[in-house]
């Protein structure tokens, strides 16, 4: 059975969020001199993105929210685009809200709720991205 390996990318802050019905789309923003790509470099990180865009549904990436200061907890995202400017990243990703049988507890509610977390505390709130490396 083959592993997938990855690539934990560090840097990336919430920029802003929205949900509508049944979609949460945030979108990230990073510096490049700020980002940290594991064993990688910042164009490492970059082909993992365009790798997770090309492939949309089929390869979600984790990230890692705060639940509280003292907790995280990952979800799978969709990346729909990307978009580098100079020294900017922005990402935009996308994540269907998780269906609810009768007595489970509402998690699209926490993930807003560390979303926000996150968007308040800006530059300050970094998330980490779990991507599939394409450097192999």
């Amino acid at each position: 059975m083959a592993t997938t390996q990855i690539r934990v990318i560090q840097g990336c802050f919430v920029e802003t969020f929205t949900v509508k019905k049944e979609l949460i789309k945030v979108s990230l923003k990073a510096v490049k001199d700020d980002v940290r790509a594991g064993d990688g470099d910042i164009g490492d990180f970059l082909k993992s993105l365009e790798l997770h865009a090309t492939a949309g549904e089929s390869a979600p990436i984790e990230i890692t929210l705060l639940r509280d200061e003292t907790s995280t907890y990952q979800y799978p995202f969709i990346v729909m685009s990307f978009v580098v400017k100079q020294d900017n990243i922005k990402i935009v990703l996308e994540a269907k809200k998780p269906n609810l049988t009768e007595g489970e507890e509402d998690e699209s509610s926490e993930i807003v709720k560390s979303l926000a977390i996150h968007s308040a505390g800006g530059s300050d709130k970094t998330v980490e991205l779990t991507l599939a490396r394409a450097d192999i």
